[in-house]
């Protein structure tokens, strides 16, 4: 199962290509607020220091 950072971003390049420098940034760093709140995310840091593979849930 792809994580929801992936998910999210297969529109979110392209998106970003068709607008101003400027407004793409601004986007960029909303898209970057939703996927770190997410359950994957955590549990991605989480596991990176307990030095353990991710058990990505897709939330």
């Amino acid at each position: 199962m792809a994580n929801v950072s992936t998910t999210r971003d297969d529109g979110g390049i392209h998106t970003m290509c068709e607008m101003e420098e400027s407004t793409s940034m601004k986007y960029l760093r909303e898209m970057i607020v939703l996927t770190s709140r997410t359950h994957d995310a955590m549990e991605g840091i989480s596991a990176f220091f307990e030095k353990r593979d991710p058990a990505w849930t897709g939330r």
